[in-house]
């Protein structure tokens, strides 16, 4: 009966601390961190929560939304001179990583305002200066006011990362937020392109006729379409498909035709560029296509198939992989 009383007591202590603890972590703080949510409003209008950790990927022509729990937030504490002290004073700053260079972000409504250009009406001690407010939680006075943070409006086209700061300056408690904007959804690009094309349709007689097989001949051109780059599905995101045009420039030595016959005559050939055009589907961001398509200054078996790439893409993901 001893040892299970005394396990019950140990038992019952154990449920009071936790709870203790548990009431503690949900009354009010001063740490950012328990009172601060950050969603991500999406361009289809959607919101999707940042999580708790603040590390997210995030589309790169969303708007960041930074919002406070008043209820979660501690109050003024009253000091022995009946003088109330602040307890929750927040900062918002940020910057944009580009590899080893960071910029500051120089616009956050009720937090920053953005730099004040010459004119005839501004101070010209004030021009270009950045200033910075902070907003001091003292109700029923004051509240802390939420942000938004506009992703295109900063600039993170081709950014590494995107920080937010929120700072307690109380206290100096800090609550970062990391956001590595991505280019979600189908967005359409430019690529060049390298294709070994296949022609069809020509067979042997015709070859003895001289008659270009093309049998994988090289032929540079560019592409332009659309590339879909996913945010859940792992598979399309790893292959990032594409689809779109392209056009390319090939050599096919065929015989001319006869003036008088009108048939191919041995020995001629037809003008030593053409331009193709066809449809491309694409992975790897462009890295690799494949095209079919038809040769527009050819008169006979104009069809084409071919496996191609972009140096430029090609070059570009090897660097970033590095």
């Amino acid at each position: 009966m001893r040892h299970g009383w005394f396990g019950t007591t140990i038992l019952l202590c154990s449920s009071c601390l936790a709870l203790c603890h548990l009431t503690k972590a949900q009354g009010p703080s001063q740490d950012p961190a328990q009172f601060t949510a950050v969603f991500e409003e999406m361009p289809n209008g959607r919101q999707r929560a940042i999580p708790a950790s603040g590390f997210a990927e995030v589309d790169d022509q969303s708007s960041i939304a930074v919002r406070f729990d008043g209820g979660k937030m501690m109050p003024p504490k009253m000091m022995p001179s009946n003088e109330p002290v602040v307890m929750v004073e927040i900062l918002i700053t940020g910057f944009v990583r580009r590899g080893a260079t960071s910029s500051p972000i120089t616009a956050i409504p009720h937090y920053i305002d953005p730099p004040l250009s010459a004119g005839a009406n501004a101070d010209h001690k004030e021009v270009g200066k950045v200033q910075t407010h902070s907003k001091a939680y003292d109700p029923p006075a004051s509240s802390v006011p939420g942000t938004i943070v506009d992703l295109p409006g900063i600039g993170v086209t081709g950014a590494d990362e995107v920080v937010l700061h929120i700072i307690n300056l109380s206290n100096q408690q800090t609550f970062e937020v990391h956001l590595y904007p991505r280019s979600f959804g189908f967005r359409t690009k430019t690529s060049d392109s390298f294709f070994l094309l296949r022609r069809l349709g020509v067979h042997s007689a015709e070859t003895a006729l001289g008659f270009d097989p093309s049998n994988f001949s090289p032929a540079p051109g560019v592409s332009y379409g659309g590339v879909y780059f996913a945010r859940d599905n792992r598979t399309a995101r790893f292959l990032q498909p594409g689809i779109g045009a392209n056009v390319s420039f090939m050599s096919w030595k065929d015989p001319a035709k006869s003036n008088t016959t009108g048939q191919p005559a041995t020995g001629t050939s037809t003008s030593s560029v053409q331009v193709g055009t066809g449809v491309v589907i694409s992975f790897f961001s462009n890295v690799l296509q494949f095209t079919y398509g038809a040769n527009l200054n050819v008169d006979k078996h104009r069809a084409y198939w071919g496996l191609g790439f972009s140096f430029v893409n090609l070059a570009q993901r090897i660097k970033g992989s590095q």
